[in-house]
């Protein structure tokens, strides 16, 4: 008896060998496995445009409640014509989901480029799906606190962990270049 070995490439260009007989099914697993992997990356992202329609919803109900008030006041509502100028004299809790929403089409754009690189490539693994989540998590910890407290320590603090984790997942990618 003859020891083989059979060596098979995955599409990131790894080479993995084992000795002896590599039956086909234990292949289709590892497939069906990393295929799940690469989708479960793309889960985190929807997570992310999940946090951002909520925050649009909040968004659209400050603004229906705003101009429910000031049209009740009889201003006209062409003096908010000029989001910069408008934005100034809004209440704290509407100028912070205002300023919320604009934050989440910042920073969480590279978010979305970096999940989708990472998939497209197949390198997703436990690593990059913990640190997905935990970008989702600490982000949607970040959109709770500007738009209640607003107390700025915490917000610094979230801001600065989940770019952490993005920072992390972008260093892996480019390791992974070497």
């Amino acid at each position: 008896h003859r020891d083989v070995i059979y060596i098979a490439y995955t599409k990131d260009l790894r080479f993995h060998g084992c000795s002896g007989h590599w039956p086909t099914n234990s292949i289709t697993r590892m497939q069906e496995t990393r295929g799940k992997m690469t989708m479960s990356m793309l889960q985190p992202m929807f997570g992310m445009i999940a946090l951002s329609a909520i925050v649009t919803l909040l968004l659209y109900a400050s603004r229906f409640v705003l101009i429910y008030r000031v049209r009740a006041a009889g201003v006209d509502l062409a003096q908010a014509r000029y989001a910069d100028e408008a934005r100034q004299r809004l209440p704290g809790v509407f100028r912070n989901v205002t300023d919320n929403y604009n934050h989440l089409f910042e920073q969480p754009t590279l978010f979305y480029a970096t999940v989708i690189y990472i998939h497209l490539m197949e390198h997703s693994d436990g690593l990059h799906l913990w640190l997905a989540w935990a970008y989702v998590a600490i982000r949607a910890v970040h959109s709770g606190v500007q738009i209640s407290v607003n107390h700025v320590p915490w917000r610094i603090a979230s801001f600065v962990a989940s770019g952490a984790c993005l920072v992390v997942m972008i260093a892996r990618e480019a390791v992974a270049l070497l």
